[in-house]
Formats: C-alpha cells, sequence, structure tokens
C-alpha cells in the first residue's frame, strides 16, 4: 500500500507546472493580446486618418488612387464595378476615408468594406432583384428609340425599343436609372416605387452643336472637313411642299435624283440617289457600308 501512495503521488507531482513556466505562458498571452489590440488600433487610426481631396470631374478610380497615395490604404475592386462612377467633384477638406468613400458611393448600388489595411468596393447585396419598366419619350411626347437606361454604378445597360419602352433589372433599396439619348440632356431618376416611368428628355442645345449628322454616321463638329448644307423647313416649303427629295435636289446641285425610265411613276418605287457622285460616300468602320451597298453606295 504504501509504495502504491508514493506511486500515486508521484504521479501527481509529475503533472505539476513550476510558478515561473506559468508566469511564461501567461506572459506571452499578454504579448499576443496586446499585439492585436495594437494592430487593432492602428487600423482605427488610418481609417481615421483625416485629408484633404480636390477633384473635379474625376472618376471613382482617380479617386483611389488619391486616397491610396495619402493613407497607404490598398484598394481591391472590380473595374467593370467601378467604371460607371465618372464626374466627382470634391472639395473635401480635414475628412475621413469613411465620409469620402460614403459621399463618393452615395446613389451607387456599390459598398465598401475596411479588412486590415485593405479596402474592399464591391456590389451591394441588397435583396432580390426586380424589373422596372417605362418610356422614355421628347418633349412632345414621341417615343425614343435607341435610348440607353444604365443602372448607376454598375455595367447594367440595356436600351428603348421602336415604341420608346424599356425595362431592366436593378436591387437595392433605392436604385438610380441614367437615362441618355444623343443630342438631349442626360437624366437620372431614383427608383423610389413599382410603378412604369415615363420619361421625358429635353434637347441638348449645345450637344446638337457639337455634332454633324451625314445620314450614314455621326461626326463630331470639330472633325468634319467636308461640306454641310442646312435647309429649314421654310426654305423647303418656299420650293415645293410635295416631294422633300425634289425639293433637295432643287436646292443643292450635289444632291441628284437618278431618273429611272423603267419603274416610270410607280409611287412604291425607292428612287435612286446620288450624293455628290456615285463614290463619294466614306467607308464608316464598323458598320460595312461598303460591303452592303457595293455597287449602289448611294442606296
Amino acid at each position: 500500500m504504501l509504495t502504491k501512495n508514493l506511486r500515486e503521488k508521484a504521479g501527481r507531482r509529475s503533472h505539476f507546472t513550476p510558478p515561473h513556466e506559468l508566469f511564461s505562458r501567461s506572459l506571452k498571452r499578454c504579448a499576443i493580446t496586446a499585439g492585436c489590440c495594437v494592430f487593432s488600433l492602428n487600423v482605427l487610426a488610418q481609417s481615421n486618418q483625416r485629408i484633404t481631396l480636390n477633384l473635379k470631374n474625376a472618376s471613382l478610380e482617380q479617386v483611389i488612387w488619391q486616397i491610396q497615395e495619402k493613407t497607404g490604404f490598398v484598394f481591391m475592386y472590380g473595374t467593370t464595378d467601378i467604371q460607371a462612377v465618372k464626374n466627382l467633384t470634391l472639395n473635401e477638406k480635414d475628412k475621413t476615408v469613411n465620409e469620402i468613400l460614403d459621399r463618393c458611393l452615395q446613389g451607387t448600388n456599390l459598398t465598401y468594406e475596411i479588412s486590415g489595411k485593405e479596402i474592399i468596393i464591391k456590389q451591394a447585396d441588397n435583396g432580390k432583384k426586380r424589373t422596372v419598366k417605362g418610356v422614355v419619350v421628347d418633349k412632345d411626347g414621341f417615343p425614343l428609340p435607341g435610348a440607353s437606361v444604365r443602372l448607376k454604378g454598375t455595367s447594367t445597360v440595356t436600351g428603348t425599343n421602336l415604341d420608346g419602352e424599356f425595362q431592366i433589372a436593378v436591387s437595392g433599396s433605392n436604385p438610380v436609372l441614367v437615362f441618355s439619348f444623343i443630342g438631349t440632356t442626360t437624366q437620372e431618376v431614383a427608383v423610389t416605387s413599382n410603378k412604369d416611368l415615363k420619361i421625358t428628355l429635353t434637347e441638348d442645345v449645345h450637344a446638337l452643336d457639337d455634332v454633324v449628322v451625314t445620314g450614314y454616321y455621326t461626326q463630331r463638329k470639330q472633325t468634319f472637313t467636308g461640306a454641310a448644307v442646312n435647309y429649314s423647313g421654310e426654305e423647303l416649303a418656299a420650293i415645293s411642299n410635295k416631294n422633300v427629295l425634289s425639293t433637295l435636289s432643287a436646292l443643292d446641285p450635289s444632291f441628284k435624283l437618278v431618273d429611272n425610265i423603267a419603274l416610270g411613276s410607280n409611287p412604291n418605287s425607292i428612287p435612286e440617289v446620288q450624293v455628290r457622285g456615285m463614290n463619294s460616300l466614306p467607308d464608316a468602320s464598323g458598320s460595312n457600308l461598303s460591303e452592303t451597298y457595293k455597287g449602289s453606295s448611294n442606296l
């Protein structure tokens, strides 16, 4: 029995931890905890660092570059996610990174997350998507086919049909749609209900003055080197009020209607028109004009 008791006591003593080892372990725990606290404080101090930004008509990517240079944060994002966020004008003085990002992403479908020294910008997950429908018209109420409808802050975009109607999938509590059409002022509309939208786009006089519509492609006025002639409705009516093509032919010698004796006066025939000769039309890249109408380019 004595030998057994001694063995049991010896076994219990073999699991005894000396005080200096307990102190060493406690010191390690304290060091790890202190390190975590210091890391958290550094991250918090970095996100609360105040900076000044002065940018005009900048993209979100340009804002990100400025923040990275001033704070040391590293951003992670998808290029297609942020490319639609443009025309940002910032005059922020002594503001935190959070305040600046909140300002830049307001009204978009983007959100951000700070993890250590990284800032992740991503699409907001605000629930299920829903479909928004509507129609886009001009100031006179006529439908605008081919108008662009884009979900702000995303790459989601669609166009209107021949009746000016559209439908687009949106998500989030307050999505914003951007409507644009050549020669009109771009309009942003917040979707606050499930009712169909009716958007009226007004003419942008400056935009109309900046382009020359030739009939087969649109070119910037600054780069247009050809001869352009404008005729008003009053000038056309002064010549004739019946056939606009024959009227143009009478006004401008470069616009010629070719007589077709075989067809005679058939009202269903398509007239052959020559604009500055048979080979004057340009090869508009991407439109395949020359290939499609080879041998009859004026058509």
